[in-house]
């Protein structure tokens, strides 16, 4: 219970600082009846009031800081955008690798076992075995080398 009033107490906190940073909407300058002069952050109603600066920012200052904070999040976002890309990109090319290899590992040992036995078995399509003659089964032996050469480069 302890932590959890912990986590909860800078709430209050950062709900305050984010409405006072709208408070500071303007100064104004005003002379009463009496002589007095007066300053509020609202005019009088019903008198006319002078906006004084203040060393705050003034509203154009205000949009150029909006702007150049949105161009920075923009540029942020574009980088972002060509970091996931680059990522992307790189995992792709890793998967690439990964298949390429294991394709060169399949043809090697399809090759190896063409070349080591002489009496090798293939299913024909009408589903029956039959034992590979010599001469087919030479040409399987280089179609294998050909498919190991494609990609174990």
């Amino acid at each position: 219970m302890r932590d959890k009033t912990r986590s909860l107490l800078p709430l209050p906190l950062l709900t305050a600082l984010l409405l006072t940073t709208h408070a500071h909407a303007g100064v104004y300058k005003w002379t009463d009846a009496q002589g007095r002069v007066h300053y509020s952050d609202t005019p009088p109603p019903r008198q006319e009031a002078q906006r004084v600066q203040t060393g705050r920012t003034n509203e154009a200052e205000a949009a150029a800081a909006r702007r150049s904070l949105a161009d920075k999040l923009s540029e942020s976002e574009l980088r972002r955008k060509k970091l996931q890309e680059d990522e992307d990109k790189r995992k792709a090319e890793e998967e690439k690798q990964r298949a390429r290899a294991e394709h060169c590992a399949k043809a090697r040992e399809q090759l190896t076992l063409l070349q080591q036995n002489a009496r090798i078995g293939r299913i024909d399509p009408q589903g029956q075995r039959h034992i590979m003659g010599d001469a087919e089964r030479t040409v399987a032996i280089q179609e294998a080398e050909k498919r190991a050469d494609e990609f174990c480069r």
